[in-house]
């Protein structure tokens, strides 16, 4: 799944610490962060993403239940007050290999 995350301004190092708390709670219902960027703000003054996360779990199940796990829904006022927007696109992932 594509993660892109719009941080507050002034919030970055918070959320780093929340994003750390937050992976490894995914981690145990096999979720994994297979790449993140940051990303440069944009030169026309339009508002950025900060981060954009490439992420993996087993299935939409697991996913479910890392959403549902008490420890992420008690992070949810902190996510609140640090992210601003967040846009999650699902898919499966593809082997793109030839031959």
């Amino acid at each position: 799944m594509a993660v892109t995350l719009w941080v507050h301004r002034g919030k970055e190092i918070e959320f780093g610490r929340f994003e750390e708390t937050s992976l490894a709670i995914a981690a145990r219902h096999s979720g994994r962060l297979l790449q993140a960027a940051r990303l440069s703000p944009a030169a026309s003054g339009e508002e950025t993403p900060y981060e954009f996360h490439l992420l993996a779990f087993k299935g939409s199940e697991e996913f479910a239940d890392f959403r549902s796990d008490p420890e992420s829904v008690a992070l949810n006022s902190l996510r609140q007050r640090l992210i601003a927007k967040v846009e999650i696109v699902a898919g499966d992932e593809v082997d793109l290999t030839v031959g």
